[in-house]
């Protein structure tokens, strides 16, 4: 699995201290690495401190705009006493909602000027907050030789993304581009190698994360999104290499291709479900090996209980096997042609496979490993041991013969995408089949059917709704199919 960035987070926020260390724990797992930004010196030192307790923080130190006014040389001392170790410069940048004169508004450029500086001194990329202040950025940067500027959840409109894009900087999008739509037109007209995801946590957002406090896994939806909602030759998908650690800039997190599971971090934290009991491994594993207790969180219930590495031992190459009685157990011995090991007194019961499960497991596998994984599911199967394989989408999609059998699969024709195979719905109905007839909707597509049809308004109405900005934003190109309901 390859690595995932979460390109800006504020770790260091109070927000995560009383579920930090789990939170480490999570990135470990997930192979998740996060470019953790800072506001004032108090977050500064924080950050240095979680870049201690795990490599995967990737330490910014940096003054925020709103914190401007406060005193900044303790700031500055830490990047000159760090240099060596920080990875970044940020979050900085320029915001004029929170000054109240002229005087303040030049304090403020003149600490971002300060930190620009530094950046240039000592070769280190940058993290910019800029709210609302673009156009004074893109003034101010010229000015300097950075190898590295992230726009940190860009908000511009299409002209200064073209600016961005031309200057060769880099922009981000958050877990609002979930459900925002101006967000997902800005991502089709991103360059897919200029283009980095964040979470910007600890913000709360509305609708679909219900107010809830960001957390590093949502990065993960935000890529699934801006895979499903990108043109095919503009997807975007995240294959981490590793960040230089001499400065360097954001190529370091050139990004192509993740195994997503965006859903489950939604639903562990959104809902608060859990993957794991604390004290127990993930995965089919029913203990740690040398614990006392043969009892888990599941009960009793299976040996062998596991996923099994197959020939050829690719990536996909897996099935599982679970044996709920011993005389399951005792034909997947005579499956295994009778090995001296599984003959072994230990092995009898279910007590002792239990206890024995890290021996258990490695027997399996040197047999599993010489078949392939369909090769396996059908001796046992035919045999009667629960045994499954661990499928690809290719596996599911063009492979798997029940599912061709139920026509789970269908093709639609989608208009930016070409012939695109969408699932169907997973029962079948005699009276009302449930086929996937159409794709999905795109943007702004049945506005005339709602506006119109539903709400009762005039096709006049409609357009001038349209010009005045009521139903599209101004400044967005409207789409072809829009131009021509509204013509």
């Amino acid at each position: 699995m390859s690595w995932i960035y979460d390109a800006h987070i504020h770790l260091s926020d109070p927000e995560y201290k009383s579920d930090i260390d789990m939170i480490l724990n999570y990135m470990d797992l997930l192979k998740i690495k996060a470019c953790c930004v800072s506001m004032d010196i108090e977050t500064s030192n924080e950050t240095m401190n979680l870049h201690k307790k795990s490599k995967n923080v990737l330490p910014f130190i940096g003054i925020h705009p709103e914190m401007a006014q406060k005193e900044s040389e303790p700031v500055y001392d830490l990047i000159e006493k760090n240099n060596k170790i920080i990875t970044g410069i940020g979050e900085i940048g320029l915001d004029r909602t929170y000054i109240n004169s002229e005087e303040e508004w030049n304090i403020q450029k003149e600490v971002f000027s300060k930190q620009l500086s530094f950046a240039e001194k000592f070769n280190k990329p940058i993290s910019i907050h800029s709210r609302k202040t673009l156009s004074d950025i893109f003034e101010i940067l010229p000015s300097y030789k950075i190898p590295g500027i992230l726009l940190h959840w860009f908000d511009g409109n299409k002209a200064q993304l073209r600016t961005a894009m031309d200057n060769q900087y880099f922009v981000s999008y958050g877990p609002l581009l979930l459900y925002a739509n101006d967000k997902q037109v800005l991502l089709t007209k991103t360059d897919p190698s200029q283009l980095l995801v964040e979470t910007d946590g600890p913000v709360r957002f509305s609708r679909c994360f219900e107010y809830k406090t960001t957390e590093i896994m949502f990065v993960s939806s935000v890529i699934r999104r801006e895979k499903q909602h990108a043109p095919f030759t503009h997807i975007i998908s995240l294959v981490g290499k590793e960040p230089k650690q001499d400065g360097g800039d954001f190529s370091g997190f050139d990004l192509k291709g993740v195994s997503l599971n965006g859903a489950a971090f939604l639903d562990m934290q959104v809902n608060n479900r859990s993957t794991e009991r604390s004290g127990y491994p993930p995965g089919n594993r029913a203990r740690w090996p040398g614990s006392e207790s043969i009892d888990n969180y599941r009960e009793r219930i299976a040996a062998p209980h596991n996923a099994y590495r197959t020939d050829p031992l690719g990536y996909n190459d897996w099935c599982t096997i679970v044996c709920f009685t011993d005389e399951e157990w005792n034909t997947l011995v005579r499956l295994m042609g009778s090995p001296d090991w599984a003959k072994d007194d230990k092995f009898s019961n279910l007590d002792g496979r239990i206890k024995n499960q890290e021996q258990l497991d490695a027997g399996i596998e040197n047999w599993t490993k010489t078949l392939e994984k369909y090769d396996v599911m059908q001796k046992c199967q035919e045999s009667g041991v629960r045994c499954m394989p661990v499928q690809s989408n290719e596996d599911r999609a063009e492979n798997d013969p029940q599912l061709k059998e139920r026509g789970m699969y269908q093709e639609v024709e989608h208009p930016v995408l070409g012939t695109w195979r969408l699932q169907n719905a997973p029962f079948k109905l005699n009276e009302s089949p449930a086929v996937n007839y159409r794709h999905g909707p795109l943007i702004g597509q049945d506005n005339v059917q709602v506006i119109e049809d539903i709400l009762g308004m005039t096709h006049e109405e409609l357009v001038s709704g349209y010009d005045d900005g009521t139903f599209w934003p101004q400044e967005l190109d409207k789409f072809p199919y829009q131009e021509e309901f509204l013509s």
